[in-house]
């Protein structure tokens, strides 16, 4: 769908797990982080790329979204393996969620329009990620990066 200023893209079928775990838990983080292959953000309300294209976004303390790219297969196994005795919580969240890529040099004012969050480039900038609403709806709401983009 596009329009004067903004395109919207869906991303079908991403693998999505939601991951819970004490962040001071060294040995079971860093476990957990080579099967995701990269550090779990630690910092609110940003996020972290591994090499795979697969996206790790900080959710709260000790919560994290793992979105993996089209067509890969959640690793819930992995995680369960790697988690040994730790306390870890790792769920499947397939169905019930979509991903909805907006681009071009009004996708932000757009979205402004219906979410409270502050979004302007200053505050919310590449790398960032937070939970909101979007017209009633519950959102996750990720920026990729600072240009506007056109694809």
């Amino acid at each position: 769908m596009a329009a004067e200023g903004v395109r919207l893209q869906e991303r079908a079928f991403l693998g999505h797990i939601g991951l819970r775990c004490d962040p001071r838990d060294a040995a079971l983080t860093s476990a957990l982080e080579r099967v995701l292959e990269c550090a779990l953000p630690r910092t609110p309300n940003m996020f972290a790329v591994a090499s795979s294209a697969l996206k790790v976004l900080w959710l709260g303390p000790d919560e994290w979204l793992s979105s993996r790219p089209d067509g890969a297969k959640p690793r819930c196994a992995g995680f369960a393996a790697r988690a040994g005795d730790g306390f870890a919580t790792v769920i499947e969240l397939g169905s019930g969620q979509t991903v909805i890529e907006m681009f071009g040099v009004r996708a932000r004012e757009i979205i402004a329009k219906g979410c409270p969050l502050d979004l302007h480039p200053r505050v919310f900038e590449a790398g960032c990620c937070a939970q909101s609403r979007l017209a009633r709806t519950l959102v996750t709401i990720a920026q990729i990066d600072a240009s506007p983009g056109t694809s």
